[in-house]
């Protein structure tokens, strides 16, 4: 689990999930993207099931480093419904992340980086 230092104003708490070596590159780039639209973010290890998965995003809610903010899950794996006490939006579909946090963050997407 890696966070970002949180922008001064963030808006919201993105989470990518994801698995070591695969679309490092594109992780790293959305982390910043987030981070310099005023989106704290953070990113968690997908785990061998969804139940996992979701019991390691739980792991990271539980130490919550920005307990303020709305969550936002992108995600490409299956992931079981974190049992939290608060809303958890999860964004499947990645090649869409982009507009999307661009969305959450009020700026629309230009297609540049």
């Amino acid at each position: 689990m890696v966070s970002f230092p949180a922008p001064k104003d963030a808006s919201k708490h993105v989470i990518f999930l994801g698995n070591p070596g695969k679309n490092d590159l594109f992780l790293k780039n959305l982390m910043w993207d987030a981070f310099l639209r005023q989106v704290a973010a953070s990113a968690v290890r997908c785990a061998d099931t969804p139940e996992e998965t979701a019991a390691r995003v739980q792991l990271l809610l539980a130490s919550n480093p920005f307990p303020e903010l709305p969550i936002v899950v992108f995600t490409t794996e299956a992931i079981a419904e974190p049992a939290t006490g608060i809303s958890v939006q999860v964004i499947h579909e990645a090649g869409g992340w982009q507009a999307a946090l661009h969305a959450l963050a009020g700026k629309p997407h230009s297609g540049a980086n």
